[in-house]
């Protein structure tokens, strides 16, 4: 019986099933797409993550609104 994780599965880990088996999965930029990394995983799998260009707008975006918030409070 094959234990292989269905096709939009969440990244836990099933039991009984071997993840360091040397195999590689790719780290993409959940917001603008750029390859960002590869790390151990299954291949063909991608992990995400935030690449710094995106990450200085998201804090930027995040620190504007909560200075709206701020001044809505006032």
């Amino acid at each position: 019986m094959s234990q292989e994780k269905p096709t939009g599965a969440s990244s836990l880990p099933i039991p009984g099933v071997e993840e360091d088996n040397g195999e590689l999965m790719y780290v993409r930029c959940s917001l603008c797409g750029e390859w960002l990394d590869s790390k151990p995983g299954r291949v063909n799998w991608i992990s995400h993550g935030v690449c710094p260009v995106c990450y200085v707008k998201e804090v930027a975006r995040i620190e504007l609104f909560l200075e709206e918030r701020r001044k809505a409070k006032m």
